[in-house]
């Protein structure tokens, strides 16, 4: 990031460009990370943390830092703080605003949507055919470009980039049922590296690539920021399974699992053999999806593994694996055949101690709250 900031100062004395608050702003293409182009001029925005009055919010179980901050959503726990930061992020938009995500009824999120429409923002959003509902035809009628999927399995992805320097992404959807009621966690980042890499896959989608057409056009495999390096995975196009099955096998003392759907037979067994080789391997799992035929829940059980299932009266959401309390895997990535081959899914691999340890914190709670 020094080094892009560097280039932004050089690029101000040498060509045309002027400063508007923390923009650079150039006709000129800048060929900088998460830059904006709204048809005349190119902007860029640098990535840092602006919201000082979200740093006074009191978060009970979760953490902000510079460039990172952690969302649980848990049977209405955190739902109005967390939607008090995430809105403020949307306020401070000044120039475009792009969600990805697979269904939304949340009418604070729509009204939110509408309100920085009206301030001129570019408000763009792509969404699942299968969830097509009023709350999306609101958005339409007040002039938002809505696409819908072109792909006959799901766009399962629930991503937002805002102004080419920040990125929400997790499990979340942006729903009554995701808000209020779900287990389900989000991450925000602020780095323009990985806004960029967010913005090739979302234009992808808006231009009709989805699916097996999706397009391998990741500018940045590894994206560092103040916690530590995250890695990013697009599926169909990443192998998201091997590196997942990769990362289980060289665990040295602990796998924690939080999974809404699980059917993926090899990350299965390679937490079996992990659990083999003296690894701690436990797994909170969906209860409802685990009674379907193809759930590998019954088969780690059976071969020894510590599996529990959640008592969230709806849905227990997430997508997480927690590995050695230094590595995180978390996105919309269930453990299945569809995400890997066939969905639009999003997930990060974040190599951060202080991030794990934010979700080992959240694991243990559930697991404590599931086993009583």
């Amino acid at each position: 990031m020094k080094k892009i900031i560097l280039l932004s100062i050089i690029l101000l004395l040498f060509i045309n460009l002027f400063s508007i608050s923390e923009w650079i702003v150039s006709s000129k293409k800048l060929d900088l990370p998460g830059e904006y182009f709204d048809g005349e001029k190119y902007f860029w925005r640098a990535y840092y943390h602006l919201l000082e009055d979200s740093t006074s919010l009191t978060f009970e179980k979760n953490n902000i830092t510079d460039d990172s901050t952690v969302l649980f959503f848990d049977e209405g726990n955190n739902e109005i703080i967390n939607w008090k930061y995430i809105k403020s992020l949307l306020d401070n938009a000044q120039k475009f605003v792009w969600a990805a995500i697979y269904d939304i009824d949340y009418n604070p999120f729509i009204d939110e949507l509408k309100k920085i429409k009206e301030k001129g923002i570019d408000v763009k959003v792509v969404y699942e055919t299968d969830n097509l509902n009023s709350y999306i035809n609101e958005l339409i009628k007040i002039g938002i470009d809505v696409k819908y999927d072109k792909n006959y399995k799901l766009m399962h992805n629930k991503f937002i980039i805002i102004d080419g320097y920040c990125v929400i992404t997790g499990s979340t959807n942006f729903t009554n049922n995701g808000f209020k009621y779900n287990s389900n966690n989000s991450i925000v980042v602020f780095s323009n590296e990985l806004a960029q890499d967010y913005m090739n896959e979302f234009n992808e989608m808006y231009e009709g690539y989805f699916g097996k057409n999706s397009l391998d056009n990741k500018p940045f495999k590894q994206v560092e920021f103040d916690s530590g390096l995250i890695e990013p995975y697009f599926t169909p196009e990443d192998n998201l399974t091997d590196r997942i099955i990769e990362l289980i096998n060289n665990a040295k003392k602990s796998i924690h699992v939080m999974i809404f759907t699980f059917s993926k037979k090899e990350i299965a067994e390679a937490l079996i053999q992990s659990k083999n080789r003296g690894i701690d391997v436990k797994v909170i799992a969906e209860e409802y999806q685990s009674n379907y035929n193809w759930a590998q829940i019954n088969y780690l059980k059976e071969n020894g593994v510590n599996v529990i299932l959640d008592k969230n009266y709806k849905t227990f959401h997430h997508k997480t694996m927690i590995i050695d309390e230094e590595i995180t895997i978390t996105g919309s990535f269930n453990f299945t055949n569809s995400a890997q081959y066939y969905n639009d899914e999003n997930s990060l691999v974040i190599h951060s101690e202080y991030i794990s340890k934010v979700y080992e914190k959240e694991f243990k709670r559930l697991w404590e709250k599931y086993t009583k």
